[in-house]
């Protein structure tokens, strides 16, 4: 399996950054295949969901690492207060999207990325989060196609900010099953995918998930996991109905929906980093969960500011 890799860990956040404050045309110029925001060597093409009901957004882009040409499937997190291009009702579904969670079957491919090659060995693959599913399926083939267009032997990896992260670990299932699985996949401040089936399913076809989770953001902490965690929830509520500020409302608003959906996990390798200057460090996901939904409450002016890919910089 891909060990962690801090420098190519870095050029994924980079991508992220970048497809997250532009539109398609601005992130890979006019001819949509260009140079990729000026990123040194990186070439690639964006698209959007066709149908105004899904918000997504993936890039498709060549980069060489350590000597070697790889292909990565980016996806954009959940839209910004000020996102390009984006109405209010769009930016504000798409942030209701990471909290309401409806598990369903995931869907197995049924044909393989390559016309006449193999299908991934069958996995039993658990419920994953309707909404996160039908997100990939609105851009599955342009993915799928760009993907046919590339020599099998190059790796492919996957990564996704926010909502983005929680799309990825649902698109690298549904890449491995059709016979294209990913090297490695990278999640940033992604909410849960699915529940522990899913989660499970990774090891059996040994496809390594990095979860990095950064300060007190609560994204990573949304869907529910269990009928403790509506407690959560609770806090945060009432913490919104106190605070007076636009912030505040929304919290409100967002975990008053979260505290219904319940079974959900991450998926992944969890590295975490509290604070600024600290290093990424691989923890145990229930040694802290005590730790950090109390931080959730005490620190509840970083749950929003804490999500932004920008305090990546600052992490050793």
């Amino acid at each position: 399996m891909a060990a962690f890799d801090r420098p190519l860990m870095d050029r994924l956040v980079s991508i992220c950054q970048h497809i997250h404050e532009n539109r398609v045309a601005d992130i890979v110029g006019s001819d949509g295949n260009g140079a990729f925001g000026g990123l040194d060597g990186v070439r690639g093409r964006a698209y959007e969901s066709a149908d105004d009901s899904h918000t997504s957004l993936v890039a498709v882009v060549d980069l060489v690492h350590d000597g070697a040409p790889h292909v990565v499937v980016a996806f954009r997190g959940t839209l910004s207060v000020d996102q390009k291009g984006a109405s209010v009702r769009m930016r504000v579904d798409d942030w209701v999207k990471n909290f309401e969670a409806v598990p369903v079957d995931y869907v197995r491919p049924t044909s393989p990325v390559v016309a006449g090659g193999a299908m991934g060995p069958t996995v039993a693959r658990g419920k994953v989060h309707k909404g996160f599913q039908d997100e990939w399926a609105s851009v599955r083939t342009q993915v799928v196609g760009e993907l046919a267009a590339r020599p099998a032997n190059v790796p492919v990896v996957v990564v996704g900010h926010s909502q983005g992260g929680a799309i990825a670990p649902i698109a690298a299932a549904d890449l491995a099953d059709a016979g294209r699985p990913p090297r490695v996949v990278y999640t940033f401040e992604a909410p849960r995918p699915g529940t522990a089936g899913f989660r499970d399913s990774f090891d059996l076809v040994r496809t390594p998930v990095y979860r990095m989770e950064y300060g007190r953001d609560i994204v990573p902490h949304v869907p529910l996991r269990s009928p403790l965690d509506a407690l959560l929830p609770w806090w945060t509520r009432t913490l919104g109905r106190f605070t007076f500020t636009s912030a505040g409302r929304a919290l409100a608003v967002l975990t008053e929906k979260a505290h219904r959906d319940v079974g959900f996990v991450g998926v992944g390798e969890l590295r975490y980093a509290a604070e600024p200057e600290d290093a990424w460090a691989v923890v145990d996901e229930e040694a802290l969960r005590g730790s950090r939904r109390l931080g959730l409450v005490r620190d509840a002016k970083r749950i929003f500011s804490d999500h932004g890919l920008e305090h990546y910089e600052d992490v050793r």
